[in-house]
């Protein structure tokens, strides 16, 4: 039982025997006991009940005292198992804790080293940009300052034709020259002379008038484009109309047209938005207006019907050099004929000394010696034999047999005849 409760059933059971007491004095006061007596018995009662309460309140409280030092040893042992629980928990989980922190530190640590040093890096390369865009700017100044000369515009446009030239693949004095004088009611050197496989010409113009699309370049708005872009257009309309007025194309050997080269696409598309029938007129009045990718397709044409006609050219040339060949080899073959005849003529008359020499003049030889008239005998410088062949007749050379198919060479043939006699 708790020790609260046993103290309070105890402190009822000192109250109940205090009214037991009370109320036994009043029925003794009711049955003739007298007055003294009655408080006399009263007081006793109240002391024993007296003494009874606090007897029962001692040991209760002595109890209470030992059952509550006995559950606060056990709370407390209880308590110091939890904290100690609680702190190894609490360990395991800080622990992984403290060393990731330390990880997470390290890495900030070697993130802030690398953007100081990536921030360092960036400040020079801008530093760097920022030179270069000064440079540029300036280089730009100086290029827009120079490029509203005109003889510097036609010498830009000079070298760009010159590399869609290079492009195209032709060939400088094979099937392009540049700035030759022409013939012709005008005046004046296109820039190029494209030269065609039937002898005809290509003229090329590239001075093209830019000074207008480069001052609609340096405006930033488009309104204020517009007017220059227009006047662009209108100047490539009057260079065409002067290109026609110098007649060019009437000199006999060049195509009814001829090529104003834009060294730039830009341009041309900026002039033919401004004015949609500037390639009509300039067709009508026999200038086609070329940029440089169009220009490359035509003159890349043009290589490709020189690499054709040099194709032709020696195919003709070995043609000729096959006939040439062929007839010198009927010549080698008479006169090869001729030698076999005389080799054939040289054989038959070595056969036939060798004959003479054998059955006519050794056998005399011999009855000589056989006689005695000759004091020694007489001595062949070797043995003589006739030859085993003759050349073959050289006419075969012409008759398709002469060759040796082991190794294609001309071979002599010899035939197994001779002469006895």
């Amino acid at each position: 039982m708790e020790p609260i409760v046993l103290l309070i059933v105890v402190i009822a059971l000192a109250l109940g025997l205090a009214l037991g007491a009370v109320l036994r004095g009043r029925a003794a006061a009711g049955a003739g006991v007298s007055a003294e007596e009655a408080q006399a018995l009263r007081a006793e009662l109240e002391r024993a009940a007296a003494a009874s309460v606090a007897s029962a309140t001692s040991d209760a409280l002595t109890r209470l005292v030992e059952v509550t030092q006995q559950q606060l040893q056990t709370q407390q042992q209880q308590a110091e198992v939890q904290a100690r629980s609680a702190t190894t928990s609490l360990r395991e989980v800080v622990e992984p804790l403290q060393a990731g922190l330390t990880a997470l530190g390290e890495q900030v640590q070697e993130l802030e080293r690398r953007r100081a040093g990536a921030y360092a890096e960036l400040d020079q390369k801008l530093g760097s940009t920022a030179s270069l865009l000064e440079t540029l700017r300036a280089t730009t100044t100086e290029l827009n300052s120079a490029m509203r000369r005109s003889d510097v515009r036609g010498h830009w446009g000079e070298l760009q034709l010159r590399r869609v030239i290079e492009l195209a693949g032709l060939k400088e004095h094979v099937s392009y020259s540049e700035q030759r004088a022409v013939a012709g009611e005008g005046s004046g050197r296109p820039d190029v002379t494209v030269h065609l496989t039937d002898g005809k010409v290509l003229y090329v113009d590239a001075k093209a008038p830019m000074a207008a699309f480069f001052a609609a370049i340096g405006e930033a708005e488009r309104d204020q484009q517009a007017p220059h872009l227009a006047r662009h257009a209108a100047d490539l309309l009057g260079h065409v109309k002067e290109l026609q007025r110098r007649d060019y194309v009437n000199d006999g050997v060049s195509l009814p047209y001829l090529v104003l080269f834009v060294p730039n696409e830009a341009s041309l598309a900026a002039a033919l938005e401004a004015a949609p029938d500037l390639l009509d007129q300039a067709m009508g009045r026999g200038v086609i207006l070329a940029g440089p990718t169009s220009l490359v397709m035509m003159l890349t044409n043009v290589s490709a019907s020189w690499r054709q006609h040099a194709f032709a050219e020696n195919a003709e040339q070995i043609v000729n050099e096959v006939g040439e060949l062929h007839g010198r080899l009927g010549t080698f073959a008479d006169r090869l004929a001729k030698v076999g005849r005389a080799l054939e003529g040289s054989v038959k008359a070595y056969n036939d000394a060798v004959g003479s020499f054998d059955r006519r003049l050794m056998p005399a030889a011999r009855r000589v010696e056989g006689l005695a008239a000759a004091t020694s005998p007489v001595e062949v410088p070797g043995e003589v034999t006739e030859l085993p062949a003759v050349p073959r007749a050289a006419g075969a050379l012409t008759d398709g047999g002469a060759t040796d198919a082991g190794d294609g060479r001309l071979a002599l043939g010899l035939d197994a005849s001779g002469d006895d006699g």
